[in-house]
Formats: C-alpha cells, sequence, structure tokens
C-alpha cells in the first residue's frame, strides 16, 4: 500500500492559483497454504490351501477300491470342491464386541497362560470399545461326493446324477462349464445355453433343467 499528497500555490500580480494533488495506490495478494500428503494403503491376503485331494475308498489293507469297470470308488460324504470369499470390514466398534465375545474363546482368554491370550487380555479395552477392522471368512459353495446308492429321500437331480455316473455336483459343473461359461452374463443367455447342452450331451437331465441352471447361476454369480 502506498499513498501521497502535494500541494502547489501561485502567485502572480493580484491573481493566485493552487493545485491540491492527492495520490494512492493500494493493493493485496493473498497466499494460503494447506499441507497435502499423497498416501497409498494396500493389503493382500496370501492363502494357501493344501487338502488331501484322496477321495478315494480304500479296503482294511489301506489298498485303493475300484468298481469293475476299473474307476475309483469314491467315499461319499467327502468334500471335493469349495470355494470362499473373504471380506475387509471397515473400523467399528461391534468388530470389537464380535472378537471379544464370538471369536475368542472367554475361558481360554480369561484363563490361560499363553503368550497371545496374554497379549490379547493386555489389549483388551472394554470400556473404550475401540473401532476396529475385520477380515471375514465365508465358505459359499461346497460340492460333496454323492452315495452310489442315492438314499430313498434323495432330491429327483441327485438319482438322476447318478445314473449318469456322476458323482458329485462339482462334476456336473465341469460338465457343463466348457459349453455355458461363455452365455455366464445374464439368466436368459445362461438358461439358453443350459438347456442347448442338456439336450445335446446329457439329455436324461433335461427335465432338471430348472434346478440346474439356478444352481449354475449361484455358482457363476449372476443376480439378474
Amino acid at each position: 500500500m502506498a499513498g501521497g499528497s502535494m500541494d502547489l500555490s501561485f502567485g502572480f500580480v493580484g491573481l493566485g492559483w493552487g493545485i491540491h494533488l492527492d495520490a494512492s495506490a493500494g493493493g493485496g495478494y493473498s497466499n494460503t497454504r494447506a499441507k497435502g500428503k499423497d498416501a497409498s494403503r494396500s493389503f493382500g491376503l496370501d492363502v494357501q490351501c493344501a487338502p488331501s485331494g484322496d477321495l478315494q475308498r480304500r479296503d482294511v489293507n489301506g489298498k485303493p477300491v475300484y468298481d469293475p469297470a476299473g474307476r475309483p470308488v469314491l467315499v461319499p460324504g467327502k468334500v471335493d470342491a469349495y470355494r470362499f470369499l473373504t471380506f475387509y470390514l471397515g473400523e467399528t466398534s461391534a468388530n470389537f464386541d464380535d472378537f471379544y465375545r464370538k471369536v475368542v474363546d472367554p475361558i481360554w482368554l480369561q484363563g490361560s497362560n499363553a503368550p497371545d491370550a496374554a497379549a490379547l487380555r493386555q489389549a483388551r479395552q472394554s470400556s473404550a470399545k475401540p473401532p476396529c477392522w475385520r477380515i471375514l471368512h465365508r465358505v459359499t459353495y461346497v460340492s460333496r461326493v454323492l452315495p452310489p446308492v442315492p438314499p430313498p429321500g434323495a432330491p429327483p437331480l441327485e438319482k438322476a446324477m447318478r445314473a449318469e455316473n456322476i458323482d458329485s455336483n462339482y462334476e456336473l459343473i465341469r460338465r457343463l462349464e466348457p459349453y455355458v461359461r461363455p452365455a455366464a452374463t445374464s439368466t436368459g443367455a445362461l438358461s439358453a445355453a443350459t438347456r442347448q447342452v442338456l439336450a445335446t450331451e446329457l439329455p436324461e437331465l433335461l427335465p432338471h433343467a430348472v434346478e440346474i441352471i439356478d444352481y449354475l447361476g449361484r455358482y457363476f454369480g449372476i443376480d439378474d
């Protein structure tokens, strides 16, 4: 900011003149600074699953059992395929309550001398209930080996599958997947593709097409 003032006066033969001049200049400049932070956060989950994978029945001597056609005889009820999803749940006090009330055994937490139990007791803040995040696992698909002779109350689809020598739901999916996966974009497309492949490859299962389509839709995660 700057300013100034000047006065001039003249006189000549009884006449006078006066000049008054004011000059000023003003300006402003504002500069606002804010702290900035570039940050990235990521997390990953490394999972190693190593099930035995041995579904074959063994005799009393531990030798594998085969049927008259030379096919391995599988143990009914064994899991031949499963799938799980992992969810990241954001910070909330409810996760704190669930951990100490539902996940951790309270008897073990209270009385165990294990280092993990001691650390959890020290970290417990029941009055504050600090928000914490949570990793949640959910098994979303399980397939089990069907019995060779379906029981009287078995669903009609399972009976039809055993008649076609299909050992499990997962084996049925493996048989159909190469044909229907390109159509797993909508329920309508999947329905048409499934009916077509059943008519040509597994006609005995065509009467159960509605149930199979629903099963495939849930397997592929089609919501519409």
